[in-house]
C-alpha cells in the first residue's frame, strides 16, 4: 500500500503516539499533520506502534520461498494443487547436500535438518504457456516455528526437491518471500485505536490463515463502530470513544472467540516442536476426519464455513478426541504430553467448562519491535522506502 501511495504522489506518514479525548483522538504524523476522529481503526498489521497488546506471548512465524516457473516434467496432476508434501526424501539419507544455486546462492542442507525443522511443498499448476511449456507456482513453506526459520533455507529445499524431482526450470516470472506472525498476544481491551486484521491478531495461530478472518472480523468491528457512531450523531455530547473502543474489542473478541482461539495456539505451539515424521502423522490423522471437521478447524472464526464444529468448548473437546484416536501411536503420546506440560491452562480451558471462568490476560503491555528483529533473522529485509516490495509478502497472506 505504501508503494502504491508513493506512487500516486500522496504522502505517508508515520503517527505519534495518539492524544485522547472524551469524544476524539488526535494523531500527529511526522509531517506535522494532526488528524483528528471519534475512532481511529489500525490496520498496519502485527508490528503496530499504536496498539496495545494484552500480555506479551511469543508469536510462531511462518516463513516461505514461493516462485512461478516454467518448467518441464511436471509429476503431478495437472488439474489439481498439490497440497503439504512433507517429504524429506530428496535430501541424502546421511551427510549434506549443496544446492547448485539454481534459484539463489548455493546452500549446504541436510536431511537431519529437514526431519527436525520440516518444511512442506505447495504446487499449482498454472497452464501451459504458448511455448507447450507447463506454468506451475511453486512454494516451500515452514509452517510455524520459533524463532523463525531462514527464507534462504526454504528456497535452497525447494531447489533440491525441484531437482529430485526431475523438475526443470527454465525460467521464473514471479518470486515470492513470506512472513507470517502466529500467536501473538491479543489487543488489550483497553485500548482507544480499533486493531484489525494482523494488528488484531486474526491470523489462525496454528495455520498463518488471515483474509478471510480478516473479512469477516472487519464486518463485525464495523458494525459495532457503526452503532456507536449513530448514537454520537443523535447526541454528539454524549459521546464517549472509550466505550465505543470498549464494544467493539468485546464484539471482536468475545469470550467464546478467545477460548477457541486458545485451541488454535495451543495447535501451534504443538507442530512447531514436531518433527517431519510427527507432523505427517499429525495431518494423516487431521485429514482423516470429517471435512467439515477440519476444515472448521482451518476456518476458524464466526460466520465462515464449518466454524459451528469449533465454536463452543463440547465440539472441540470431541474433535480434539476424534483426532487423538486417528494419529499414530507417537504422535498420540507427544499431544498428551504437550497438552499437560506445554498447553496448561490456556489449552484445558478451551475444552473444560470448569476452567472457563480464568481470568485472560489484560495487562497492557506496549507496542514492541519484535517484527523487525524477526525479519532480520528470517533473511527477509524491511524494504526501504518507496522500493519495489510487491513481491515480498509481510504479513498474512491467504
Amino acid at each position: 500500500l505504501d508503494v502504491t501511495l508513493l506512487r500516486t504522489g500522496v504522502g505517508v506518514s508515520a503517527p505519534a503516539a495518539p492524544q485522547h479525548e472524551r469524544g476524539a483522538s488526535i494523531i500527529s504524523c511526522d509531517d506535522g499533520r494532526r488528524v483528528r476522529a471519534k475512532l481511529v481503526v489500525d490496520a498496519s498489521g502485527f508490528n503496530s506502534k499504536l496498539t496495545r497488546r494484552a500480555g506479551s506471548a511469543s508469536p510462531g512465524y511462518q516463513i516461505a520461498y514461493g516462485l512461478l516457473a516454467e518448467i518441464d516434467n511436471y509429476p503431478y496432476d495437472d488439474d489439481a494443487m498439490l497440497f503439504m508434501d512433507f517429504r524429506t526424501d530428496y535430501l541424502p539419507a546421511e551427510g549434506t547436500l549443496t544446492t547448485e544455486g539454481r534459484l539463489g546462492a548455493p546452500r549446504t542442507i541436510s536431511r537431519e535438518e529437514a526431519e527436525r525443522f520440516p518444511t512442506f511443498l505447495y504446487a499449482m499448476p498454472m497452464g501451459v504457456c504458448e511455448n507447450g511449456r507447463r506454468r506451475v507456482f511453486f512454494e516451500e513453506t515452514n509452517l510455524v516455528g520459533r524463532p523463525p526459520m531462514a527464507v534462504d533455507e526454504c528456497r535452497a529445499r525447494l531447489e533440491a526437491r525441484l531437482q529430485h524431482l526431475g523438475i526443470t526450470v527454465h525460467s521464473t516470472s514471479e518470486e515470492e518471500k513470506c512472513f507470517i506472525p502466529m500467536g501473538t498476544a491479543l489487543p488489550s481491551a483497553h485500548n482507544r485505536i480499533l486493531a484489525i486484521g494482523g494488528a488484531a491478531a486474526t491470523v489462525h495461530a496454528a495455520t498463518g490463515f488471515q483474509l478471510c478472518r480478516g473479512l469477516a472480523s472487519s464486518i463485525t468491528l464495523a458494525r459495532t463502530m457503526a452503532t456507536s457512531l449513530d448514537a454520537a450523531r443523535a447526541d454528539p455530547a454524549a459521546f464517549d470513544a472509550s466505550a465505543a473502543a470498549a464494544a467493539a474489542y468485546a464484539a471482536l473478541w468475545s469470550k467464546e472467540a478467545r477460548l477457541q482461539r486458545d485451541f488454535c495456539v495451543f495447535g501451534g505451539d504443538f507442530l512447531m516442536a514436531q518433527p517431519a515424521s510427527s507432523v505427517r502423522g499429525f495431518f494423516t490423522g487431521f485429514f482423516g476426519l470429517a471435512d467439515a471437521e477440519w476444515m472448521g478447524f482451518l476456518a476458524g472464526w464466526r460466520g465462515l464455513p464449518h466454524n459451528d464444529a469449533h465454536d463452543v468448548w463440547h465440539r472441540r473437546l470431541m474433535f480434539g478426541v476424534r483426532m487423538w484416536l486417528l494419529v499414530p501411536p507417537a504422535v498420540k503420546l507427544q499431544l498428551a504430553l504437550t497438552a499437560v506440560f506445554s498447553g496448561g491452562l490456556v489449552f484445558f480451558r478451551s475444552v473444560l467448562p470448569v476452567l472457563q471462568e480464568t481470568t485472560f490476560d489484560e495487562e497492557d503491555a506496549p507496542p514492541t519491535d519484535d517484527l523487525a528483529a524477526a525479519l532480520v533473522a528470517s533473511g527477509i529485509q524491511p524494504a526501504a522506502e518507496g522500493a519495489n516490495v510487491e513481491r515480498e509478502v509481510v504479513g498474512a497472506r491467504k
